[in-house]
C-alpha cells in the first residue's frame, strides 16, 4: 500500500469531524434549527463509514488465523466499555442536576452531559492519531507472520512450524497428516 497510515488517519479524521459536528449540534439545537437538521445530516453520513472502517483497521493488523478472535475482542471490548460508560455519564448528568426539576436545568444536564460524551469522541480521535505511528509496524508484523505460515497440508515439516494457540482445526490436519500421506502417495 503507497500510503500505510491512509486508514488510521481516516478513522481519526472522522472521529474529529463527529466531534466537531456534536458540538455544532449542541450548540444550535435550540438556537437554530434548520443549521441543525443539516449537521445532523452529516452526523448520520460519518457514522456508516466509522462503522466499517475500525473492524477492517482491526481486521488489517490481526495474523490471519487469528482474525476471528481478533474481531470477537473488538466487540468485547466495545461492550464493555460502552455499558459503564452509559452510566457514568448518566450518573455525571444527574450530580449535575441536582433536585431541580424545571426544564432548563434538565436541559442544560443534558447538554453537559453530551458535552462529556462528545470529550470522549475528542479523546478517540487523538488516540487514533498516536495509533497512526505503529500502525505500519503492525501491518509489517502481520505480513511477515502471514508470510512464515506455510499452507495447512504443505510438504513442508509440519514439526518445525509453531502453531497457533487455538488452531484446533491445523492440529486436526496435522494429526492426521500420516493418513493422508499413505493415501495420496
Amino acid at each position: 500500500r503507497s500510503f500505510s497510515r491512509a486508514i488510521p488517519l481516516t478513522v481519526a479524521l472522522l472521529q474529529l469531524t463527529a466531534a466537531s459536528m456534536s458540538i455544532i449540534n449542541l450548540l444550535t439545537l435550540t438556537t437554530n434549527y434548520p443549521i441543525n437538521l443539516v449537521v445532523h445530516l452529516f452526523l448520520a453520513s460519518f457514522g456508516s463509514p466509522m462503522a466499517s472502517l475500525i473492524p477492517q483497521l482491526v481486521l488489517s493488523v490481526s495474523p490471519r488465523g487469528q482474525r476471528a478472535t481478533a474481531y470477537a475482542l473488538l466487540t468485547l471490548v466495545t461492550g464493555l466499555v460502552s455499558s459503564p460508560a452509559a452510566q457514568f455519564v448518566g450518573l455525571l448528568s444527574d450530580t449535575y442536576r441536582g433536585e431541580a426539576d424545571d426544564a432548563r436545568t434538565r436541559f442544560e444536564a443534558l447538554a453537559f452531559a453530551f458535552f462529556v460524551i462528545v470529550s470522549f469522541f475528542f479523546a478517540a480521535s487523538i488516540s487514533y492519531f498516536i495509533m497512526m505511528k505503529y500502525y505500519p509496524m503492525d501491518v509489517l508484523t502481520k505480513q511477515v507472520e502471514d508470510d512464515l505460515d506455510q499452507p495447512l497440508l504443505s510438504p513442508f515439516d509440519v514439526e518445525e512450524r509453531p502453531l497457533r494457540s487455538g488452531s484446533l482445526v491445523e492440529r486436526a490436519l496435522i494429526s492426521r497428516r500420516a493418513t493422508m500421506e499413505t493415501v495420496y502417495a
